[in-house]
């Protein structure tokens, strides 16, 4: 990747954006861990996701409360791992469209297979988004629309 890339993937990522998203993604995985693994046998676990650039993650477990784990994910692993999710579909689309790896007779098979979006973001109806996604979609709209207000004044 170049440095002009860098710069452009950089200024779209948005710290409040990412901070809310993972926040409320960690709090419902681990809400759900708790109420299906851990509760059931006395048990707790806890993420933390410190404002630390690397990218890093590791699980700890005390040997005097096994049963209470923490997860500690950095905030450069959540960044990364956004930055990943929003530059995916435009990599993908530079790969097909400037190599030959998918130029081989295991994706024949795909051939006149119909899509379900024509761009990287689809159009979802309202009954085809999931409760979590529906979630998400509020906050990335509030942040949006914050930062739009923000802008215009």
């Amino acid at each position: 990747m170049d440095v002009l890339e860098s710069f452009h993937e950089e200024e779209c990522l948005d710290f409040e954006l990412m901070e809310r998203f993972s926040e409320l993604l960690l709090n419902k995985l681990t809400q759900w861990a708790n109420n299906e693994i851990f509760h059931p046998i006395g048990g707790e676990l806890t993420t933390n996701t410190p404002l630390k650039d690397s990218v890093n993650a590791a699980a700890i477990v005390n040997k005097l409360s096994p049963k209470k784990p923490t997860i500690i994910i950095h905030f450069g692993m959540i960044k990364e791992i956004y930055r990943d999710a929003l530059t995916f579909p435009i990599y993908s689309e530079k790969l097909a469209s400037n190599t030959h790896n998918f130029k081989n007779k295991n994706w024949d098979a795909f051939k006149g297979a119909r899509f379900k979006f024509e761009s990287g973001v689809p159009d979802l109806m309202e009954y085809e988004i999931s409760h979590i996604c529906a979630l998400f979609s509020s906050v990335w709209l509030e942040v949006f629309e914050e930062k739009a207000v923000k802008t215009h004044h």
